[in-house]
Parts: C-alpha cells; sequence; structure tokens
C-alpha cells in the first residue's frame, strides 16, 4: 500500500498572495545557469534525434562551449548588446546554441517560424528594425526575395550543421543585464494576420514563468553558432558571412 503524500500546497490563494519573485539585480541565463550546469561536464542537457533517426547526445558543457564560440563570433562581427535579430532555424541543436550565444551578448532573441513566408520575414524586419538574420539554406532562399524590402538587415548569417567547427574562442563570461532589461521578442499571429509582438523580460527567464506581456513596434535579437556557410556555397572556417541587406 502506498502512503499518501502531503500536497506541496493547501491554499493556491495564499500562496499566490505571498508569493515573491527573487530577482537579481543583474542576470544573464547563459552565464548563469547553462555555466553553472556546465561544470559538471557529464551533465546531459539535451537527447536530440533527427529525422533521419540520428541520435545525440548534448551536455550543458557542449552548449557552454559552443554558445560561447558564437557570442564571439557574432561580437567579431559587429553585433552587441540591444541588436535586433531575427532567427528563423528548424529544431536544430544550432538553434539552442544561437539563442544562448546571443544572450550573451545581451541580445534579445527573435525566433522565427520556418513556415512564414518571404513576406512574413520583411514585416518582422521592418517592425523589429532587425540588424542581422540568421536562418539555414531554406530560410535564405525566402529572405532573398525580400531582401531589397529589408534595409535594416546588415548581415546575413547561413548556418550550416555539416560544415567545421568554427575556430573562436570558447571563453565568454557574458553580457552583465539589469533584470528590469529584455529577454526576448516574440511575434504570435493569433487569429489575426497582423501579428502581435510580446516582450519577456528578463526574470520570466529566470523563474520559467512568464510575466504579463506587453504588445508594441520595436523589438531586440538573436543568433547562431558553429561554422558558416557564404551563400556562394563555400565554407567559411572560423568566419561569418557577412552582408549588406
Amino acid at each position: 500500500m502506498v502512503a499518501s503524500q502531503r500536497p506541496n500546497m493547501t491554499d493556491y490563494e495564499a500562496e499566490r498572495r505571498s508569493f515573491q519573485l527573487d530577482v537579481p539585480e543583474y542576470f544573464n541565463f547563459a552565464a548563469d545557469v547553462i555555466d553553472t550546469l556546465a561544470q559538471d561536464l557529464e551533465k546531459l542537457a539535451m537527447l536530440w534525434v533527427g529525422h533521419d533517426g540520428e541520435r545525440r547526445q548534448l551536455t550543458f558543457a557542449h552548449f557552454a562551449e559552443y554558445s560561447s564560440r558564437a557570442a564571439n563570433a557574432f561580437a567579431a562581427l559587429g553585433l552587441g548588446k540591444g541588436d535586433p535579430v531575427l532567427v528563423m532555424l528548424p529544431r536544430l541543436p544550432e538553434w539552442w546554441e544561437t539563442v544562448l550565444g546571443l544572450m550573451r551578448l545581451g541580445a534579445i532573441p527573435i525566433p522565427c517560424t520556418t513556415l512564414l513566408t518571404p513576406k512574413d520575414i520583411q514585416f518582422r524586419a521592418e517592425v523589429a528594425e532587425a540588424t542581422a538574420f540568421i536562418t539555414d539554406s531554406e530560410g535564405a532562399a525566402k529572405f532573398d526575395q525580400v531582401r531589397a524590402e529589408c534595409p535594416s538587415v546588415k548581415y546575413t548569417i547561413l548556418v550550416a550543421t555539416n560544415a567545421e567547427s568554427a575556430r573562436h574562442p570558447r571563453n565568454l563570461q557574458g553580457q552583465r543585464r539589469a533584470a528590469t532589461n529584455l529577454a526576448w521578442c516574440i511575434s504570435h499571429p493569433g487569429r489575426l494576420a497582423i501579428p502581435r509582438w510580446y516582450y519577456i523580460p528578463i526574470p520570466a527567464i529566470q523563474s520559467g514563468t512568464p510575466l504579463p506581456a506587453n504588445t508594441g513596434s520595436t523589438c531586440m535579437k538573436m543568433i547562431s553558432s558553429g561554422i558558416f556557410r557564404r551563400p556562394d556555397g563555400q565554407n567559411s572556417p572560423g568566419a561569418i558571412f557577412s552582408a549588406p541587406g
């Protein structure tokens, strides 16, 4: 017979009234959370399974290292704190390396579904005043159709998962960011033709609990790690391809 366990919460309303989120003055998710977990070199962060059945077991140490390499690559390109960047990648480990690398720089990710049309990409780039656009070969083909209509996009970064590892330094502690800064910017179409913009502050990332979101017309950034392939088909080990928007 299984002994009954006392529930963790017996009075929801009392818990709700007394709850207070302990937010530090400065917080960087990549540095304060991922790097801490990465101290255990064997601690598993992700079990990734590809469409062809490929399986990859990736540790927190992996994401700490490759997000640092990504952050250094982005910084070398000229991207920094507060730069708006659209990221349109499928469900790959590189997506997380990208997001974490941008967080280290203090950038605000703008995740984009791979279902976006060229017009959707152009709209988001215009509203967000995006500085960069990071994607794979399929997304690049869409962006090329509206590149001339995205004047704010100075850098286009193509992620190639089969390229050799980027030769960028692996250590980057992370930008100190005030807890009042934004951490994410997400667009959600809902039932409307024009998507709504949601701004997620740092405390929501820290606690894992979304706070009330605001809508607006200015957004922030995101990018990716690993090796990058230029549109002419050639690899650029240790470098990022950049081109005027």
